[in-house]
């Protein structure tokens, strides 16, 4: 992570977090220009103000961590994908040199471009562009899985780890895992943790389905609206009226499709928050798209 930011701040400890501040300003720009560009000034100033005000993305913009450039690329690959003219030769090398970022930054991030993608599918009915979109996904991301497979043996090591990490602390002191007491001196004992195996043979379906509302609800209530609880019922209406809307409807399902593993992960207490704010920047569209239709509203009194 360190010889990443290098990049941006020679490695110094001010550089790394100055770095960090500046995807953030970024974050809030681009959600500025975002919701100016789906609806209106009013929508994107007040999806700017939410990401610029959030009391956890300020504090993790001081970290130095790159889940706050994270959090803007993906946002960028949602703009460009679903608001971008992506005939365009200029779009299609954005989308393309975004993808690279992203997918370099954090393999992992692999699957929610993929799921991003399926949803522009769906959305704009498009399966062939879609499918094309996808082939160039797993091409920029095969020289890092070849890697992983040639020296690790698993398609992505680092996700390995975490879903490892996952099964012994969930599941310490069972037949077949480590005691609490090996797991100070080796967190990451056992044998390969595949996501399948952690999700679907460690797991059953009813506690997968229930301890991941029961993670959108710790989400919702501990992280995305801890300090802006009345603006909950701004989104959930805001999310109702753009559902609806045959343009709008997949800004609050990227709500909830990015996170979804996560979800589950908070309510198990597995996840720090700052693993779960590609959210974010699609919570502040939604409540200012509600509060634009409200103050339309109230001009025509």
């Amino acid at each position: 992570i360190i010889a990443f930011w290098k990049i941006f701040g020679s490695g110094s400890e001010m550089g790394i977090r100055l770095s960090s501040l500046f995807f953030h300003l970024l974050t809030m720009l681009l959600v500025f220009w975002y919701g100016k560009k789906i609806k209106s000034f009013t929508v994107g100033l007040v999806a700017a103000s939410f990401i610029g005000t959030h009391p956890y993305l300020i504090q993790l913009s001081a970290r130095g961590l790159r889940d706050s450039a994270f959090t803007f690329i993906i946002t960028v690959f949602a703009y460009l994908l679903f608001e971008a003219n992506l005939k365009k030769l200029g779009s299609k090398i954005a989308i393309f040199l975004t993808a690279i970022f992203s997918i370099y930054l954090r393999l992992h991030s692999l699957i929610q471009l993929t799921g991003l993608t399926l949803v522009w599918v769906i959305a704009k009915r498009n399966l062939k562009q879609g499918a094309l979109l996808t082939l160039a996904l797993f091409s920029i991301a095969w020289p890092l899985i070849a890697t992983n497979l040639k020296t690790y043996q698993t398609w992505n090591y680092s996700e390995e780890m975490h879903l490892k990490w996952n099964a012994n602390v969930e599941f310490a002191g069972k037949p077949g895992f480590p005691t609490k007491e090996s797991m100070t001196l080796n967190p990451f004992q056992g044998p390969p943790i595949s996501a399948y195996t952690y999700f679907f043979k460690l797991h059953t379906l009813p506690d997968l389905v229930v301890s991941t509302l029961m993670g959108v609800r710790k989400a919702f209530e501990d992280l995305y609206f801890r300090h802006y609880k009345p603006l909950v019922i701004l989104f959930i209406v805001g999310g109702w009226l753009m559902l609806k809307n045959k343009r709008f409807w997949y800004i609050p399902c990227l709500v909830f499709l990015l996170e979804i593993p996560h979800f589950f992960l908070v309510a198990k207490n597995l996840v720090e928050y700052r693993s779960i704010t590609q959210s974010l920047p699609f919570i502040g569209l939604t409540i200012g798209y509600i509060i634009d239709r409200l103050w339309s509203r109230l001009l025509k009194i």
